[in-house]
């Protein structure tokens, strides 16, 4: 899944009338237009100022003189301006028929009946507390026990 933009701009701007839209409006146009290639943003009235929008919310630009930008993600993220959240499912970590619910940068596993653990990787154990009476021995299973039962 990647991120896709699509403007369409007609604008005639006056030198007279710069008011008339937000001061890094025309920059942020002239961007997507022609590539971005930096961290800064020069709005209208040519003051400077970093663009911590260009890498999201979950991203640090990092200007790369002669070369553009890098954005550097949080962890549990990744693309090219950090809008994509890494599925932490994707290699499938939860055992024994688990279900898998990718987080930011981590998961949960939703554990089949008579599993447990973080992974689902424990058999529960279903002969706690004794379940079986008259001092039978239980013989725990899958979500399941068995009584054995002494012969007198």
């Amino acid at each position: 899944m990647g991120l896709t933009i699509m403007v369409y701009i007609q604008l005639k701007i006056s030198e007279a009338q710069p008011n008339l839209f937000p001061a890094n409006l025309l920059h942020i146009m002239k961007a997507f237009v022609a590539g971005i290639d930096s961290c800064v943003v020069v709005s209208v009235g040519g003051s400077r100022s970093s663009a911590p929008s260009l890498c999201g919310e979950h991203g640090h630009c990092i200007n790369q003189p002669g070369i553009g930008y890098k954005c550097q993600c949080q962890p549990g993220y990744t693309g090219k301006y950090c809008h994509e959240n890494i599925n932490d499912c994707k290699v499938n970590p939860c055992e024994n028929g688990g279900t898998c619910v990718d987080k930011v940068n981590a998961f949960q596993c939703i554990c089949n009946e008579g599993w447990e653990g973080a992974l689902c990787s424990i058999n529960t154990d279903d002969c706690t507390p004794s379940p079986c009476r008259n001092n039978g021995t239980c013989i725990d299973g899958v979500a399941d026990f068995e009584c054995e039962c002494k012969k007198y």
